[in-house]
């Protein structure tokens, strides 16, 4: 995906990759691939097959039983790694007595960015209206549009999100494929989705059970 020639692409690389939440249960065993970006990589297979779970193990949160996972040649789970990767688990974890604006500071302060650029980007989504309202009183969407807004705050070389577009209605997942178009020009973007939504530029395919598959 995108140029072969760079010299800095952004990537997400398994060898051996055995990983889960009880080590003589294992979800994912023995899978290795290579992706390099810019571009977006949709990750395909049956409920219950393991998606999320690579997607925890490429956040670092979950370290293999055996094998290894790297972010940008670096293992997932090192400290280096954390600025340049963003992720947007399916499940939102929101403070609920923090307000929507809360929630949005601390996004823009870890990532290091002025507060500018969430807000901005909150306004956009429509949530502004709810800046002051605690997240235990929002809506599922609302919600799920704040995490995302959250989770992708602040430039990144590789994301990973794991089924961003439930919940959301059509307006704002619209808005999410144009940003993940645009971000693909530079990073990595790894994306969970039952349904991919009309216009995402999907350039390959990881099956858990086939590899890599390139789309165009």
């Amino acid at each position: 995906m995108g140029d072969e020639t760079s010299r800095s692409r952004p990537s997400l690389e398994a060898a051996g990759l055995t990983v889960g939440y009880a080590p003589d249960r294992p979800v994912v065993s023995d899978l290795t691939f290579s992706l390099a970006g810019p571009g977006i990589v949709r990750l395909d297979a049956p409920n219950g097959s393991g998606k999320s779970t690579l997607i925890e193990a490429a956040s670092g949160y979950l370290r293999p039983f055996a094998g290894s996972i790297r972010v940008d040649g670096q293992e997932a789970h090192h400290p280096a790694v954390r600025a340049q990767r963003r992720v947007c688990r399916a499940a939102p974890a929101l403070h609920p007595h923090l307000s929507v604006l809360d929630h949005l500071a601390l996004a823009a302060d870890l990532a290091g960015v002025t507060r500018d650029e969430p807000l901005e980007r909150a306004r956009a989504y429509g949530i502004d209206r709810w800046f002051g309202t605690r997240t235990s009183a929002l809506s599922t969407g609302t919600a799920r549009r704040l995490w995302y807004l959250m989770c992708t705050t602040g430039r990144f070389a590789v994301g990973l999100l794991d089924e961003p577009f439930n919940g959301v209605d059509a307006e704002s997942a619209e808005r999410m494929v144009g940003e993940m178009n645009g971000w693909a020009e530079e990073a990595l973007l790894v994306v969970v989705s039952h349904a991919v939504p009309p216009g995402l530029r999907i350039d390959e395919t990881l099956s858990l059970d086939a590899g890599v598959e390139r789309v165009r």
